[in-house]
């Protein structure tokens, strides 16, 4: 009796480490995913990549970039915390916003077998699921979205201050590592403003983007943030950006 009750004693003990260590595995997954989402909101507008095949332009180049192989990196890991978890926790797939993702992928998937350049097609096809699953990670991960937000404004301020010296300076440098290419205002193709009467070029800011309406429109929305943070400020007095309420 005795060596029976020490034996489930032991057991339970057993178990209760096993456990602990689990939940102590799921807790550092989480904070990897958390911490790397972090990284790879304040990296995006960087385009550092490997290229993989030159096209004869930009819309036909294979490229793998840093931001792409980080985003599977936190989607694999968060799939498998997903798996591992039990019961599996569910996701409200009849919102309006995932019929629709899911239309777009039908069609865009259906769209790969009718391209002329079926491979071209299918590697643009899968932006398009790494876009579904940033969408996912966004929704369904444990992460602070107030950080999220701060990480995300750090990286359209460095961009702003980098277009910003351009513009000023006129110039711009290249470096692989950052993914910026050199612009030359005398160069045909450079993006430009023409002063036609005094016969100059002044070269419009790029940033660390392809395009001056790129940066464009990443400040756009950096702006159309700070006023929704301006807006909560004044209506609550919190620091309340986008707290969205999201159904899983």
């Amino acid at each position: 009796m005795i060596l029976n009750f020490i034996l489930k004693l032991a057991f339970s003990v057993l178990t209760s480490l096993k456990c602990d260590t689990i939940i102590s595995m799921f807790n550092k997954i989480n904070k990897i995913i958390e911490y790397l989402l972090y990284l790879l909101v304040f990296l995006l507008p960087l385009q550092t990549r490997w290229i993989i095949k030159l096209g004869n332009m930009e819309y036909s180049t294979y490229s793998l970039y840093w931001t792409d192989i980080i985003l599977v990196f936190i989607l694999l890991l968060f799939i498998i915390l997903k798996l591992s978890t039990y019961p599996l926790p569910t996701t409200n797939y009849q919102l309006p916003a995932w019929r629709l993702i899911f239309g777009l992928v039908l069609i865009s998937a259906v769209s790969v077998f009718f391209s002329s350049d079926k491979l071209l097609a299918l590697y643009k096809f899968s932006w398009l699921i790494l876009g579904v699953g940033l969408f996912w990670l966004i929704i369904s991960a444990n992460y602070n979205r107030l950080k999220l937000i701060y990480v995300f404004l750090a990286g359209i301020f460095l961009q702003a201050v980098l277009g910003i010296w351009q513009f000023l300076t006129q110039s711009t440098f290249s470096n692989k590592w950052l993914g910026l290419a050199q612009h030359n205002s005398t160069d045909l193709g450079t993006s430009v403003i023409e002063v036609t009467k005094i016969g100059e070029r002044w070269l419009r800011a790029y940033g660390g983007l392809d395009h001056p309406n790129m940066l464009g429109g990443l400040l756009v929305i950096g702006i159309l943030i700070l006023i929704v943070e301006i807006i909560k400020i004044n209506m609550n007095d919190k620091f309340l950006i986008f707290d969205f309420k999201f159904l899983n």
